[in-house]
């Protein structure tokens, strides 16, 4: 089934006709496909009718797994640089290299960390917030390669010295709190046009 516009909801993508207070480009259509037992999702782009390439794909890095509550033994391994950026590689429990990360800094702090599918194209870009002189991010959001936000986490420190704790997380994009928060701590980062 084809639609006007998309959401995301717990790492799934959702079809929507007429998103609450937004212009849409009616040359685009977003296809959501999912198997028949709900494995595997994917978002496909057309415009005028005719395919213009995959957004999403659950197969080449599902973001089910960054919204799972339970505890992921994912491992980082420092790459080479990549396009002169430094880069990691992600393996899984199973030591299966998942993603590939490339940093993105600014004034000596890592504001953006594109994911790519291994040695391949880009599936998401995580985006860094930092609140005053402070090196730890106060807030981390994750949005697809069109910059559709896919979740977001806001840290904060009760104690200290106790470090920063995640103090809200929402993985819920039609959450009206969520996209305030995601709009007051990135819009001046993001694109222009729909999100």
């Amino acid at each position: 089934m084809f639609y006007r516009d998309y959401v995301w909801i717990k790492g799934k993508p959702q079809g929507r006709e007429n998103p609450p207070g937004q212009q849409l480009d009616t040359t685009s259509r977003y296809k959501i496909v999912r198997d028949p037992y709900g494995k595997r999702h994917s978002v496909e782009l057309y415009k005028d009718g005719k395919f213009q390439g995959i957004i999403y794909d659950s197969h080449l890095f599902d973001f089910r797994l960054c919204v799972s509550k339970m505890e992921s033994s994912w491992q980082k391994i420092d790459a080479e640089l990549v396009d002169h950026h430094p880069a990691s590689l992600i393996r899984d429990q199973d030591d299966r290299t998942i993603a590939e990360e490339r940093y993105i800094f600014a004034h000596g702090l890592c504001t953006e960390c594109h994911i790519h599918y291994p040695g391949g194209p880009l599936v998401a870009v995580q985006k860094m917030f930092y609140e005053g002189a402070s090196e730890e991010p106060s807030a981390v959001a994750l949005f697809d390669q069109h910059f559709k936000p896919v979740g977001i986490k806001i840290f904060g420190s009760e104690a200290p010295e106790k470090g920063f704790t995640c103090t809200y997380e929402s993985w819920d994009m039609t959450d009206e709190a969520a996209l305030e928060k995601l709009d007051a701590l990135f819009k001046e980062t993001l694109p222009k046009g729909d999100r």
